[in-house]
């Protein structure tokens, strides 16, 4: 988990600091897990996150607690479309 956690920290974050509620390394994760437990869509995603945001709190700050759909639909919108899985 330290190196799974240490390689997400490591991802630039582009975004406009005085816009960002949740950190870069937390939504990465977020999604990876929702990803592994065959959440298909951001909707879903959301729901495993709000179900386990127990389990996920001991591994992420999550300051502004669990971030929405739209938060992963803005920050996916980022991604080149050659690394995303619907491009």
């Amino acid at each position: 988990m330290k190196k799974l956690l240490g390689y997400a920290s490591t991802v630039t974050d582009s975004r406009q600091e005085k816009k960002v509620l949740h950190k870069m390394m937390d939504i990465i994760i977020l999604v990876f897990f929702a990803a592994l437990a065959n959440a298909d869509d951001r909707v879903e995603m959301e729901m495993f996150r709000k179900e386990q945001e127990a389990f996920l709190r001991k591994y992420l700050g999550l300051p502004n607690g669990i971030l929405s759909h739209d938060t992963i639909q803005r920050v996916s919108a980022m991604v080149p479309s050659e690394f995303r899985k619907n491009a």
